[in-house]
This record gives C-alpha cells, structure tokens and sequence, in this order.
C-alpha cells in the first residue's frame, strides 16, 4: 500500500517538474537533450548550498526545502523524510528529462500546459514586484480618504417601534374607514392624557402578533431584531418615524392595514465612526481605488506594445459539457 502511494507521489512531482522545466525550451531535438543533460551547469551554486545534480540541473538547499514543505512523507523521522524528499526530487528530474527526449513537452496538449503554467507564474510574479507595491495605501491618503467620505461611513438612524392596529377591510366601504379613524383618534388621545401606551395596544390592537408584546414590532427582546432602518423597515410603514422624536406617539397613519399609531420606544440617531475604528476598512477602499486606476493604466499600456483581438463572436459559441454527478454506492 505504501508502495502504491509513494508512486502517486512520484507521478504528481514528475508531471508537475513537465509544466514548470518544460518553460524553459519547447523547441529541443532528442540529440540536444542529450547533449545538454551532460553539459556543466550554468551559474554554479556553492558547495555548501548545493544538495545534488541532475543532468544540468543543481538541486539547493532553497529548492529543497520548498519542495519538502509540498511533498507528503510515508515517515515520522526526520532524516528519512529528508531522503525521501531528495530521492523523490532527483526521480522527477530523471523522469523529466526523459519525457523531454521523447519529446512530449512538445505535445499540443503538454505545450498548452506548459504555456498556462509559465504564464500564471510570470503574471504573478510581475503583479507581486510592479503592481502591488504601487497600491499600498499611505497614512496620508487614509486620512485625506476618510476626510472627504466621512457621510458614506455614518451609520443610518434606527427606531425601535411600538404600534396600535384599528383594522379595516381592504374592500371595506369608507364609511368603515371614517369609524377606524374615529377609533384611532380616541385612543391617541387617552394617551396623550397619560394611559401607558403599551396598555393601550395590549387591549385594543387588532394585531395579534404585536397585541401580546404591548405594540413591540420585533420578533425577539435583542438587538439585531428590534430597530428598524431605513432599509430594513417593513412595508406600509410610513418612513417618517426616522424623522420622529425618542418616545414620540405619531398621530393615526392610514395604512393598507387600517389605521396604526406608532411610538417611537427608543432611538439611535446616526454617527460617524472614528478613523481609528474605520482605518482598516478605509485602508482597504484606498488600495482598491489605487488598484483598480494602475490596472487600467496598466492593461492600457501593455496593449499598445502587445496587440489584443477578441473574437467575441467565437467565445459566445463556447460550450462547457457539463459533468456527470458520480452516483453514491
């Protein structure tokens, strides 16, 4: 069993070595393969650095360490884990070599890898070293940022509200409606003469849900359900409790419902949070403005020197087939 997956390993690692060596040269005779694994390698590395040749190739401490990092070991002790991992870096190389002598690094299917792979690795590298270091926010531009966005982080105004329902009909003739109004009147102004309003909407709200809560319009006594914003406040109701006083009772407000009453029960009027509590945030809305301009600028300039033709007609034909779900055993 160990031996089987020590072979799929090995066959990971040489088919990996094909897509990264394989960058090098696509364009190699059998003869010059040959000539080139016995040739001395170019740009000697120290002694001290260096673990194994292969060929041409020189395997450092730097390479195998990261390649140690990557592969999974069939051991807990360390020095055969070292072994391990020379020995399954020296069968790559060997096996790579090979694959390019038969000449399938020069395979349509094998190339198109091999382009793929240097590309990704190219293209990160060049947006690792010229891109990123160009979009890194400075404490400066932070604080010019926040000074001139400071409304776009207030936080909105949120209301927790109470109510009192006086149903009426949807198809109901107006005279039903005139009698809610009538109602509704009246028992506004037994609150204004002092009756606690959550007395009154628990004896003569038609709303059953609210009835029991004294008028709560909120599923749960926590915060993240009872206060409403301007986006999360439920429909047919009148956006003008944002603009209403702490504890204030609204005067009778037709609805689709009937007729409501609304109490404002608490308020949270709208701040703006300190750039030591945003910086983070701040930061990161900088560096995107920045990185999305020198990406423009980028593209822009490199298709002057590199041409780009789409063919949009072409892509709009492309069609994926779809993969078969694997049926459970």
């Amino acid at each position: 069993m160990k031996k089987n997956q020590m072979i799929c390993v090995w066959f990971f690692w040489v088919v990996f070595s094909l897509l990264l060596t394989g960058c090098v040269s696509s364009t190699g005779t059998k003869e010059n393969v040959q000539s080139r694994s016995s040739e001395p390698a170019a740009g000697k590395l120290e002694t001290g650095d260096l673990l194994a040749r292969v060929g041409n190739r020189d395997i450092s401490v730097v390479e195998f360490k990261k390649w140690y990092k990557d592969i999974r070991h069939h051991t807990r002790d360390f020095e055969e884990q070292k072994k391990e991992t020379l020995d399954q870096i020296v069968l790559m190389n060997l096996l790579s070599f090979a694959a390019r002598e038969e000449g399938i690094n020069r395979e349509a299917a094998i190339a198109g890898e091999l382009r793929k792979a240097e590309n990704e690795i190219l293209a990160r590298e060049y947006h690792k070293r010229k891109i990123k270091p160009e979009t890194l926010a400075s404490r400066e531009e932070i604080e010019a940022y926040y000074a001139d966005h400071m409304d776009d982080f207030a936080t909105p105004v949120k209301v927790k509200l109470r109510h009192i329902l006086v149903a009426v009909q949807k198809d109901a003739p107006e005279q039903e409606w005139e009698k809610a109004r009538e109602k509704a009147l009246g028992l506004k102004k037994k609150i204004d003469d002092g009756t606690d309003f959550k007395r009154i909407a628990q004896r003569y709200s038609d709303d059953k849900v609210t009835r029991s809560k004294g008028g709560g319009m909120w599923q749960r006594e926590d915060l993240s359900t009872a206060y409403f914003t301007e986006k999360t406040l439920p429909a047919g109701i009148p956006e003008d409790v944002f603009s209403m006083e702490n504890r204030q009772v609204s005067d009778p407000v037709r609805t689709a419902r009937g007729y409501e009453i609304f109490k404002v029960d608490a308020k949270r009027e709208s701040q703006i949070p300190s750039l030591s509590r945003m910086k983070f945030q701040v930061q990161k809305l900088v560096e995107k403005e920045k990185y999305d301009k020198i990406i423009e600028q980028t593209v822009s300039r490199l298709k002057e020197k590199y041409p780009v033709v789409l063919n949009t007609d072409r892509l709009a034909a492309v069609r994926f087939e779809k993969k078969k779900k694997k049926k459970k055993k």
